[in-house]
This record gives structure tokens, C-alpha cells and sequence, in this order.
């Protein structure tokens, strides 16, 4: 019996199969191609992951640094770690010597230059002073920012204060509430230059109030993200001779926080 439809041809018959046959041939070859790319590539990142060997870090430390910079052909470098250890160059290598030496309490320093031998060298180092803060977390009585308050029973703790993750931010007390009231005193001994004003030093998040000697000096909103310098009238008018008092109160709501402050001599051009 035959089961052919009479419509279709032997040759008819001959074209579906081997249709068919290519259609399967393509497929197979496709995941042969398929599995074989993911072997290979498999195979090469085990080759690439055996043969990558991770450097150390290297700390950079130029190899020269710029003091006096004109053009290609006049300029002047240190090529040592400090000003005292060897004479100036040229970018090429040529010394241009610069000298310089200080006079302190009839002594005489080098700060620049490794002549004259016979003088010492001042010792180059840097010092800062992170001072000492009253503070508490606790809202305190109404006289707070006076200059006759009493601050003894709160805690102790050296600027800034904050949160570590505040950006701008170097925390040496931990500061987390909502709220932090400062307090300190500090003596003015010397006068101030005539061609120099005193300026605030501060970074704050969020807002803050400022007293100096009991009277409001700077009171901001909102945050910065870095230590910026402020001037202030009332810094200038209220500052004197002798004993001063800061008193500081600094509100955090969202996000990081921190308050720092400091007063700055800045030299201007009167």
C-alpha cells in the first residue's frame, strides 16, 4: 500500500529530506562551534590568570620639585628631599644655585642650599596643633556661649569633631547625635600685625552658630564640604588683649557631620 500523497513527487520527496539532513548539519556544527569557543576560552583565562603576577604598589616620589619656573630655558629645581641636602639645578642638570640662610636668636641657619657648609641646617618639620574642646551632646543652661560660663563638667575632647565617613572631615572625637555645643578659652598675646587680619577657619556640617566672648560672630546654614576661610566684622571687633572665649553649637540632620573651627592670621593688601 502506498502511503505517498499523489501529489508528491519522488523528486519532491528527495528535496524535503535532504533538507532536512542540511538543517540538522548546520545545528550540530553550531553547538560543536559553541562548546569548543567555551572550552578555548576557559583554557585561556586559566593560561592568562597562571601568568599575571600583581606589583607591589610603589609609593611616587618625584624626581625633582619646581621652585622657580619661567620658561624651557630658565627654571629652577630641588632635586632633594630637603632644601639644605644639595645645591639647585637647572631641569638639565646645571646648578643654579639659590641661598638662603636665617638669623634666630644670634644664630645663623641654612634654609636653602648646601652652601656655606660651615653653616648648619635648619631641621625641616611641620607642627599642628589640635586643640583642646569642652563639649557635650546634652542641650546646656541658656548662658552657654558667655564668657563667664562654667565648662568644667563637660567632657573633653580635641577638634574635629564628627563622623569619619564626612567628607573634608579629620575626626580626632566622635561626634554622632544630633547636637554638639563647644567650649574654650584661649590667650592673646601677641598683637596683631598691621598688614594682617584674624579670619575663622572652619568646616561645619550642618549648621552652626559661633560666639566669640559671648557675642554672635558667625551663624550659617547648610554644610561645607572642606575647611574654607571666613572673614567676619564681628570676629575683628570683638577679639582682644588677653583671655577669649568660643563658644560653638553645631545641629546635624542627614548625612554626614562634622564641625571644626579655628581662627587664621591672613596677611592683606590695605
Amino acid at each position: 500500500m502506498n502511503f505517498t500523497p499523489k501529489n508528491w513527487t519522488t523528486s519532491s520527496l528527495h528535496f524535503i529530506s535532504t533538507t532536512i539532513i542540511a538543517i540538522i548539519a548546520i545545528i550540530f556544527v553550531m553547538i560543536s562551534a559553541t562548546i569548543f569557543a567555551v572550552i578555548f576560552a576557559v583554557i585561556s583565562a586559566t593560561a592568562i590568570a597562571a601568568e599575571t603576577v600583581v606589583e607591589p604598589a610603589v609609593k611616587f616620589r618625584p624626581p625633582a620639585v619646581p621652585l622657580v619656573v619661567h620658561d624651557p630655558y630658565f627654571s629652577i629645581w630641588s632635586p632633594a628631599d630637603k632644601l639644605t641636602d644639595t645645591e639647585t639645578v637647572h631641569w638639565t642638570g646645571t646648578k643654579h644655585p639659590l641661598h638662603c640662610m636665617v638669623r634666630i636668636d644670634d644664630k645663623t641657619y641654612r634654609l636653602m642650599g648646601a652652601e656655606p657648609a660651615d653653616v648648619p641646617a635648619m631641621e625641616q618639620k611641620m607642627q599642628t596643633e589640635q586643640p583642646v574642646w569642652r563639649y557635650t551632646f546634652e542641650k546646656p543652661s541658656d548662658n552657654w556661649n558667655t564668657e563667664n560660663f562654667d565648662a568644667t563638667t563637660w567632657k573633653e575632647g580635641q577638634s574635629g569633631f564628627g563622623t569619619k565617613e564626612t567628607p573634608g572631615a579629620i575626626v580626632n572625637t566622635v561626634w554622632n547625635t544630633n547636637d554638639i555645643w563647644l567650649y574654650r578659652t584661649f590667650n592673646l598675646t601677641q598683637e596683631i600685625p598691621q598688614d594682617c587680619e584674624v579670619r575663622l577657619s572652619i568646616h561645619h556640617d550642618e549648621d552652626v552658630e559661633i560666639y566669640l566672648n559671648g557675642k554672635l560672630i558667625l551663624q550659617q546654614t547648610g554644610y561645607t564640604s572642606g575647611y574654607v576661610t571666613i572673614k567676619s566684622p564681628a570676629l575683628k571687633k570683638h577679639l582682644h588683649s588677653g583671655n577669649n572665649t568660643l563658644a560653638v553649637h553645631c545641629r546635624q540632620t542627614i548625612g554626614g557631620q562634622y564641625i571644626d573651627i579655628g581662627l587664621v592670621l591672613v596677611k592683606v593688601n590695605r
